[in-house]
């Protein structure tokens, strides 16, 4: 278990975790929070034990705060993970981390977690490989590094996703860079109703979206959907091809001092009032994706379905045979 000292600063426990062979992160954070720890200190690189949902869980009561040493921390998901840090309830800050190589893409990983998905909406599976905030949590995230993480769908590096939350998800000197995103928002999307973002002093890199239609749609590093917020103050965004950021007409964005670095130009780095734009070949695709995400999301978290599936279709293949006398060698 992690040492439990008592600070000098800090009205409270904190407990210094350090990195080992083996170390399970989420039961040495949870046991340490049951002694009363609110601020949690890692040393070293944390990897998962296994292939999981997330590395690191957090659902408390009370604020926490986890930050790295003096020597530094990593959360690295070695893409064996959903996501690196989930984020469900409370307030939480994370401050001088590297949080890296999340990735929702490996199906295969779908099958293998079972924990906490039955209750999740599509977008908790499929978005947020770095790092996701759900529910009515909110988090101050700091001086963090987030960056080569995969997404399925959108928001690889930062998937907000509140709902009634008591504050916003502030980003504060973090860089952002090195994700990809199949859809749009391959830094940081702003998704459901009521989310909201503040960053300050924040740089967008190489954030590469819109990987699974180039050229169709220009989706951005950050992304705004409807009925959503944000503000950037003192951010730059660097080496994009597409849009620095793209945000729907029914969101509200806030930029001031935010710089855009070349090659991109800045008449194409912000899409205007008009919104993000649809077509066909867009809304289809995205129904396919959609569709074909359900079923392996109903098959990993409901096996049963997937048998009564194989039992239904061969009935009706059965009877189809017994009906029109075909023998199965005309029709294998």
């Amino acid at each position: 278990m992690g040492k439990m000292v008592r600070a000098r600063r800090y009205s409270g426990i904190v407990a210094n975790i350090t990195a080992r062979k083996g170390l399970n992160l989420q039961l040495e954070i949870d046991a340490c929070y049951q002694r009363g720890a609110r601020r949690f200190v890692l040393s070293g690189e944390f990897f998962p034990e296994r292939a999981k949902n997330s590395l690191i869980e957090l659902q408390y009561d009370s604020d926490i705060v986890i930050e790295a040493s003096s020597k530094g921390a990593a959360l690295n998901g070695s893409y064996q993970v959903m996501h690196v840090v989930l984020i469900r309830e409370g307030r939480v800050t994370l401050r001088g981390l590297d949080i890296c190589h999340g990735t929702t893409r490996k199906t295969g990983l779908w099958q293998k977690v079972k924990k906490g998905i039955p209750r999740a909406s599509i977008y908790n599976f499929i978005d947020g490989p770095g790092i996701i905030v759900t529910g009515k949590a909110s988090a101050i995230i700091e001086d963090c590094n987030v960056h080569d993480n995969d997404s399925f769908m959108c928001g690889a590096g930062i998937s907000i996703q509140q709902h009634s939350a008591k504050g916003p998800v502030r980003l504060i000197h973090c860089r952002v860079f090195n994700n990809r995103a199949q859809d749009t928002g391959a830094g940081i999307d702003v998704l459901t109703p009521g989310s909201f973002l503040a960053a300050e002093s924040c740089t967008f890199d190489n954030n590469k979206s819109n990987l699974l239609l180039p050229g169709v749609h220009r989706n951005g590093q950050v992304s705004l959907f409807p009925e959503t917020f944000a503000e950037l103050n003192d951010c730059t965004f660097i080496c994009s091809k597409a849009p620095a950021v793209d945000f729907h007409q029914r969101s509200c964005i806030y930029m001031r001092d935010t710089h855009f670095v070349q090659p991109v130009k800045m008449e194409n780095q912000v899409k205007k009032a008009g919104g993000i734009p649809l077509n066909i070949l867009y809304i289809f695709c995205h129904l396919i994706i959609g569709a074909y995400a359900m079923i392996r999301y109903l098959d990993s978290a409901y096996p049963w379905i997937t048998k009564e599936r194989s039992s239904v279709l061969g009935q009706m293949r059965t009877r189809f045979l017994t009906k029109h006398r075909v023998t199965h060698s005309l029709v294998s």
